[in-house]
Order: C-alpha cells, then structure tokens, then sequence
C-alpha cells in the first residue's frame, strides 16, 4: 500500500490500480525528491513546496502531486494518458 509520507495528509493511503501499468513512485523516492526541494531554501522564505505549483504528469496514483499538497503546495494539477490511472488519482484525491 502507497501512502502519503509527510506534511498534513501523513499516513493517509492511496490506492493503486492491479497490474504493471502503473507503477507508483516509491515512498523511498519521493522522499527524497522532497527532502532535496525543502532543503533548497531561498533566503528565509521557507521550502520551495510551500505555496507552489505543481505539475504531475504521468501521475499514475497522483501520489506525488498529493504529496507535495500535503507538504504546503497551493494547487496541483494531475495528468495522465491512462484511464485506468486518471480514475485511479481522481479516487486518491476524493479519498
């Protein structure tokens, strides 16, 4: 099971589609993408999520769009080519 790793939303699960279409960002993954971005301070204005946007193209279960969300993004916009994955992502975000 997926689940959001900080901020907010922590310990909130996600679902993943069955089968090898989508392929969910690790938890180890992601956790370091976001360790590097709130470590890229820029003077004292805070962690470069805070109040950002945020693009998740491919999102699969839009677990990094959700993750961001839950680290301090204003807006996130999820996208993705795969019926099965989009719905998958509109269910995490109505979950």
């Amino acid at each position: 099971m997926i689940s959001i790793q900080a901020g907010r939303h922590r310990g909130r699960k996600l679902a993943a589609p069955d089968g090898r279409d989508v392929r969910p960002t690790s938890s180890r993954a992601r956790k370091a993408v976001f360790d590097v971005l709130q470590r890229g301070r820029i003077a004292e204005d805070g962690s470069l999520v805070e109040g950002s946007v945020v693009l998740d193209a491919y999102c699969g279960t839009g677990a990094m769009a959700l993750e961001a969300l839950s680290q301090g993004a204003e807006r996130a916009t999820m996208m993705d080519l795969g019926r099965g994955a989009a719905q998958t992502a509109r269910d995490n975000i109505l979950a």
